[in-house]
């Protein structure tokens, strides 16, 4: 049993170590706009979760048939401790997010993505203008001369780090997706009302729009110009659409990281509690089995309890 279970978690930190390394290499060509795969969303999303459900089953029908004799359970404390292993998974979930910025820094990453994705050639200069249109450059405008030509690059690169170091963890990044977007979008009829100074966001925002283009927006032409209402009626739809597209994202990508997390950490709370209460051998493995194929439903079905209750305290 030992030498299984040495190999096996051998074999995991070897799993996770290439994902880390894997992930950092794809981030580094993406912030040099060299296109690819997106490989660390799947790595994280289901490459990962998958190698730890598989260590926590092995672990399951290795190890807990040896510790524990066989014997019947109650079927009502087997539901209930399926039950509790959710509601535990998604307490320790929610408890990790409200301690730490998980998602500034994952709202912080997607965007930066999604800009480079739109504007390959300018994308850390696009974050820049996004985060300089936001108001949330004052630390670096501080260090810097503000008339710098390359100030939007310098913003935007510092704004592109990833994991927990940079700023942007806190205030509007750790927003929810819909208000996040909102914020996104206020940034964006600034920029349209000053498309000089934010060009390359625009640019971006509006994907095949030609430059000359944006010449329509500039207010040395008038008000009620014909060609200007076309060009800003033109940019608002294309901006609208593609706030919506970002939205969809942040939200989906955010939920299914959420849940395939809940998954094997409702499997893992599982294992824990059969080796800690001593449960008969054969039902302690079908408890992690079970906790694996149906507590990832319940632990999010708690996590949609908790939020009704939260918008209700509101």
């Amino acid at each position: 049993m030992r030498p299984v279970l040495v190999w096996a978690s051998v074999a995991v930190g070897v799993a996770v170590v290439v994902a880390l390394v894997l992930a950092e290499f794809a981030a580094r060509r993406r912030s040099r706009g060299v296109p690819g795969y997106p490989i660390a969303r799947q790595l994280f999303s289901g490459l990962l979760p998958a190698v730890f459900a598989g260590y926590i089953l092995l672990v399951a029908l290795v190890a807990l048939p040896v510790l524990h004799p066989a014997g019947p359970v109650p079927l009502a404390r087997f539901v209930g401790s399926v039950l509790f292993s959710a509601v535990a998974a998604m307490a320790l979930l929610e408890t990790v997010k409200r301690l730490l910025p998980l998602r500034g820094a994952y709202n912080r990453r997607q965007v930066a993505v999604w800009l480079r994705e739109r504007y390959p050639e300018q994308g850390a200069v696009c974050m820049g203008q996004l985060i300089r249109a936001m108001d949330l450059d004052e630390p670096i405008r501080r260090q810097l001369e503000s008339t710098d030509p390359q100030l939007d690059l310098i913003v935007g690169r510092a704004w592109e780090r990833v994991g927990f170091l940079g700023p942007g963890l806190g205030g509007v990044f750790n927003l929810p997706a819909e208000q996040f977007s909102a914020q996104v979008a206020a940034a964006a009829e600034r920029a349209v009302r000053d498309p000089a100074r934010y060009q390359e966001l625009l640019l971006a925002l509006c994907v095949g729009m030609p430059r000359d283009a944006l010449a329509g927006l500039h207010r040395d032409i008038e008000p009620d110009d014909v060609r200007r209402r076309e060009a800003v009626a033109d940019v608002e739809y294309r901006i609208a659409t593609a706030i919506d597209q970002l939205q969809i994202r942040l939200a989906g990508r955010w939920r299914h990281y959420l849940q395939a997390t809940a998954w094997w950490l409702t499997g893992l709370v599982a294992l824990l509690l059969a080796l800690i209460d001593r449960t008969p051998a054969v039902h302690s493995a079908t408890l992690v089995v079970v906790a694996l194929l149906l507590g990832g439903f319940f632990a999010w079905l708690a996590r949609d309890v908790s939020a009704v209750v939260e918008r209700l305290r509101r």
